[in-house]
């Protein structure tokens, strides 16, 4: 390696110092704001533990001086200043002790209310992120490591904090006692302490390295812990004889993390056998000069005793110090990680209110193109689509034509790559995202299933409406559901899903629960996608049949591969390679016998 680029190396080693070093100060933000009393409590008590050591050593010296002042006099009783010093030894005792669990419990108790704020902090950013972000993997390693950095570091963190600032003052204290017996003592303690101490820093470096290289490794590990223990997989696993393969998997990966871990440790070791030999040699080399020091008769016996006491506090406290400094510095990684997932790229939350009034203008796709983060084939290319207000529209065409990204984008769930989509002529990109989507409602393909009664997984269409009996009805009845929840053992205060002991409901049955959730929403914009997919052939009718009466008034969407339905629809869009290569009614796109038509004929030949 040249010079310059030693010299570069440790520009950019002392600049990320520098950096992380800046996130203590949002650290100590955050505890202020978070706990503001306990922070200012604690802090007095670590400014009283700090000058504790000081007290308790000056009290031994007097106490001993007494002591060997008194000869061989004998006389009755204690004499009064005796009495004193050893009250005032015996009170630096409990004075500690009374400190260290006060300051316990005030810990305890801030770090219990930080837990609860910073975990709805990283809850709350979770959710102000763009649903695009989703799409990164890295993400997820953010997340987890921003977890991580909750979950064993920033209280271990907070901690080594308030217990270097006790250390400090415990050490300039005993150095300023210490200096005036003797100045080489504290320099030689200073010096053999810093050197082995700092022997173990470059360790940190490493674990922060191996935690980050790990991170989707351990994603991975849990991922097939999840698999092979959770209910929706239990049958397919026991189907294919899947139980040795995927244990098998654990096992390779979790041998392989397990190795990165030990080599570590081992290292860890010999670093940990290095550093308490050298201070077992500091401390070695201070006592012999401290009994030189004795033997020279330039120390009185209290003296004496006090040295030796400030001595292995001293050198306690300033190896405490060094080794607080460097799991905070260590630390500050994790803590970095945690502000870091703080502070991503939120989605657009400002921009033009929408008014409640029904859409005049309706929503248009200008020039659109879509390309999905991380990937570089595209979704959509310059498309352009006008959805008419009142509209009733089925989009059609094969799997990965796009369907699903295309009322994912209209929502603002996704920005497009290129050109813009207009919402009563307005850019969506310009719009308050949060009154536009209040103005839709939608039912997925993949909807969720929330272990919740009844009733509340249809209010979460529009949670406002949770304690409204009539309407949540209205939206069961609608989505052919009143009558399967009357069965249930609750009706609608039924708890559904088995993980907290619920009544488990077929698939079918949960996705009418879905579509009630979408039918209780007063919204502009309704989408269907694949409502009907898990429904009986009677069930799927009754669905039809209330299509009319829902799709009243509203700007309708509706995403099937049976093709009947289109025949209830205005207009078709036919999406194909990345475009609309078709739009028109039923009957006009069977006469043009185009890919729609295509598509109908291979449906209807099974019903012929």
């Amino acid at each position: 390696m040249t010079q310059t680029e030693e010299q570069q190396k440790k520009s950019i080693y002392w600049k990320d110092l520098m950096n992380r070093w800046k996130y203590l100060f949002k650290l100590f933000k955050l505890l202020l704001s978070t706990a503001p009393k306990e922070v200012l409590i604690i802090m007095f008590v670590t400014i009283c533990m700090g000058m504790i050591p000081l007290l308790s050593v000056f009290a031994l010296q007097q106490l001993v001086n007494a002591i060997t002042q008194l000869g061989g006099h004998a006389s009755p009783g204690f004499p009064m200043q005796l009495i004193l010093w050893v009250l005032l030894f015996i009170f630096a005792l409990i004075l500690q002790f009374v400190g260290n669990i006060f300051g316990g419990m005030i810990r305890d108790h801030m770090q219990e209310r930080m837990k609860a704020d910073i975990q709805r902090l990283i809850i709350k950013k979770t959710h102000q992120l763009s649903l695009a972000q989703f799409e990164n993997p890295e993400l997820y390693d953010q997340l987890q490591r921003a977890n991580r950095g909750l979950e064993s570091r920033l209280f271990s963190t907070m901690a080594f904090i308030f217990q270097s600032i006790s250390d400090f003052i415990t050490i300039v204290s005993l150095l300023i006692f210490l200096f005036f017996i003797h100045w080489s003592i504290p320099l030689i303690l200073f010096i053999g302490s810093t050197i082995f101490t700092l022997v173990r820093i470059r360790l940190f470096t490493e674990q922060y390295i191996l935690d980050r290289k790990q991170t989707t490794e351990m994603r991975k590990l849990g991922y097939f812990e999840r698999l092979m223990s959770t209910r929706e997989s239990a049958r397919e696993i026991r189907l294919f004889g899947l139980g040795d393969h995927l244990r098998g998997k654990w096992k390779a990966l979790n041998i392989k993390l397990m190795d990165e871990r030990i080599h570590l440790a081992r290292r860890e070791s010999r670093l940990e056998w290095v550093s308490s030999s050298g201070n077992t040699l500091t401390f070695s080399i201070v006592l012999t000069g401290v009994v030189y020091i004795a033997t020279l008769g330039l120390l009185s016996v209290g003296q004496y005793a006090a040295f030796i006491n400030a001595v292995l506090q001293f050198q306690e406290a300033l190896g405490n110090l060094f080794w607080s400094i460097a799991l905070i510095n260590n630390d500050l990684r994790y803590i970095k990680d945690f502000f870091d997932y703080l502070e991503l790229p939120e989605e657009q939350s400002e921009g033009a209110l929408l008014l409640k009034e029904p859409l005049k203008q309706g929503i248009a796709c200008e020039n659109m193109s879509f390309v999905y983060p991380g990937t570089k084939e595209q979704v959509f290319k310059n498309i352009n689509l006008h959805v008419y207000p009142g509209e009733r529209i089925a989009l059609v065409g094969q799997n990965g034509s796009g369907k699903t990204t295309l009322i994912k984008l209209l929502m603002g769930l996704y920005k497009p790559t290129d050109g813009r989509i207009l919402v009563e002529g307005s850019d969506l990109e310009k719009i308050n995202l949060s009154t536009w989507r209040k103005r839709c409602t939608a039912i997925f393909q993949d909807f969720h299933k929330y272990h919740m009664t009844v009733k509340d997984n249809i209010a979460i269409g529009q949670i406002e409406k949770i304690g409204d009996a009539e309407q949540i009805t209205r939206a069961a009845i609608a989505a052919g559901a009143d009558e399967m929840i009357q069965e249930l053992s609750n009706g609608y205060e039924t708890l559904l899903g088995k993980e907290f002991g619920g009544q488990e409901l077929s698939q079918g049955q949960w996705q009418k629960v879905a579509i009630a959730r979408a039918y209780i929403r007063d919204a502009d914009l309704l989408i269907l996608d694949e409502p009907t997919s898990a429904l009986d052939p009677q069930a799927e009718v009754e669905i039809y049949k209330q299509f009319r009466d829902i799709a009243k008034d509203k700007t309708t969407i509706f995403i099937s591969h049976r093709l009947g339905i289109c025949k209830l629809v205005d207009r078709i869009i036919v999406l194909h390679d990345g475009g609309i290569v078709e739009q028109g009614s039923h009957e006009q796109l069977i006469q043009e016998n185009g890919h729609y038509a295509h598509m109908y004929r291979l449906q209807a030949q099974w019903y012929a």
